[in-house]
């Protein structure tokens, strides 16, 4: 399971509710504010993705979004 940050929970990003089938448990979901966060962050990675787009061409920018994903799973095989 994951640990939710305390601050995500502090600023009003995530909130955790109990859960109505077991008193030990708990949800978490987002808040109005966190969904309006989320959307908000996708504008603005939409925008960067289609300014590089714009600079080094699609076939370019997908080779680079390939790249960094085999970097990334790489990255997670790693044992520190």
């Amino acid at each position: 399971m994951r640990e939710i940050r305390p601050r995500t929970v502090l600023v009003g990003i995530v909130e955790r509710i109990a859960d109505p089938a077991d008193a030990r448990g708990k949800y978490v979901r987002y808040t109005e504010k966190g969904l309006l966060a989320l959307r908000d962050g996708e504008r603005v990675k939409q925008e960067i993705e289609t300014r590089y787009i714009a600079r080094i061409g699609p076939d370019r920018f997908a080779a680079l979004m390939d790249a960094l994903r085999l970097l990334d799973s790489n990255q997670a095989s790693i044992s520190v």
